[in-house]
């Protein structure tokens, strides 16, 4: 009688039925083709599925642990998606070499992020009306070395998380309202100003969504003359707080 294997399912097969019902496989390896013939097991796009399902089961993003975590469910992996997964898929390298392809083009990036967003709102008929636009920055214990690019992203700025000693990058998220979607995101250094970065941002919703008859929300650093004054004449519309600074608070008064 051959040996019996028992492995927990917790919420794994529910993670990848709406990972792939999403075609986030799909849609990777359409904008990431596979690098060469001489590379064997999963594309990018199926090696992206299960480093999400990881994430969210274990509520990390340690490349390291997921080569161990593969191994312990392997066989619920392999019924859950229909594909052949081997004991090294997710060796450190193979993860890097997948985070290096996802993020060294930003516009493949883009436009990555762009079908994964129309095919959410056209398969599952999201409301489009409302849509927010928010940047915040994070610290980070990380010493880059001189010259690279991670010294260019990660920077010594003013910390709202009030450690002036780390390290911070800079990040962006769109999301369609009520029920969060996310649409895009971003990366900037963490030294990188706010206020020219909500005009791109919007000019990305509206290919995403496919009009731009949508309430773009924002905070005050949207609210800038110039910003305004380009989303109206682009025929948009909006719904930011203005900054009490400058005429501001006396306009308001009168």
């Amino acid at each position: 009688m051959a040996d019996k294997q028992v492995q927990r399912v917790d919420e794994i097969p529910l993670v990848i039925h709406w990972l792939l019902k999403m075609r986030v496989a799909e849609i990777i390896d359409h904008v990431r083709p596979y690098p060469h013939r001489n590379r064997r097991g999963l594309s990018y796009g199926q090696l992206g599925v299960l480093f999400v399902a990881y994430i969210l089961h274990l509520r990390t993003h340690r490349l390291s642990g997921m080569e161990e975590w593969l191994e312990d469910h392997r066989q619920v992996l392999v019924q859950a998606t229909g594909w052949e997964i081997g004991p090294k898929e997710a060796t450190d390298d193979r993860l890097g070499d997948l985070l290096t392809v996802l993020g060294q083009d930003c516009e493949r990036s883009v436009v990555l992020q762009r079908e994964l967003g129309q095919h959410l709102i056209h398969a599952y008929a999201l409301p489009t009306e409302i849509a927010r636009f928010d940047t915040t920055t994070f610290s980070v214990h990380h010493q880059p070395a001189e010259g690279t690019a991670a010294a260019e992203l990660l920077t010594k700025e003013h910390s709202k998380d009030r450690r002036p000693d780390l390290e911070q990058f800079k990040q962006g998220l769109g999301t369609l309202d009520p029920a969060g979607v996310p649409l895009l995101t971003g990366t900037w250094p963490g030294k990188a100003a706010d206020d020219p970065l909500y005009l791109p941002a919007w000019r990305e919703m509206v290919q995403t969504i496919g009009h731009r008859h949508f309430l773009f929300v924002a905070d005050c650093k949207a609210a800038a003359l110039v910003t305004r004054a380009t989303l109206g004449w682009a025929g948009g519309c909006y719904l930011l707080p203005m900054p009490m600074t400058g005429e501001v608070p006396g306009q308001l008064r009168a």
